[in-house]
């Protein structure tokens, strides 16, 4: 098997941490769609 088909523990690692990230991106787009509904801008 080639090794970059196999998966290794930083690639595995690399993958958490991007989820990981877009997880706390979708939270913050969130939280910005709410304030913005809060205090709509005149």
């Amino acid at each position: 098997m080639p090794p970059n088909q196999a998966p290794t523990d930083l690639t595995v690692l690399s993958r958490i941490i991007n989820n990981t990230k877009h997880m706390h991106q979708a939270r913050n787009g969130t939280k910005n769609l709410k304030l913005q509904h809060q205090h709509p801008t005149k």
